[in-house]
């Protein structure tokens, strides 16, 4: 591909890209990469395939925060009576 039609298609990305993620029109870093996951799309991937502002309507919405099982021991101990929770094996060690 010819430098003049990459130069035009890399300021089309950016206009486009500005509309659906003011802050980063090419993503995180000026990466521009085209990476999905199953469980998500990296920042660092154009916006205008997970961005959502303006009325864009992404492609692969970004998760914003995935929780992994630690968030949950938190959740399990809060539910528990008093006299449970001192049975309870400390799961800190294994983390």
């Amino acid at each position: 591909m010819p430098h003049d039609q990459r130069k035009g298609i890399l300021e089309r990305l950016k206009h486009y890209g500005s509309i659906c993620s003011k802050k980063m029109p090419i993503g995180y870093e000026g990466m521009g990469a085209l990476l999905i996951f199953y469980y998500n799309t990296p920042k660092t991937t154009l916006p205008i395939i997970w961005g959502s502002q303006n009325g864009w309507i992404p492609l692969f919405r970004r998760v914003s925060r995935i929780n992994g099982i630690e968030s949950y021991y938190k959740q399990i101990s809060n539910k528990l009576k008093p006299e449970a929770k001192e049975k309870v094996i400390n799961l800190d060690f294994f983390l």
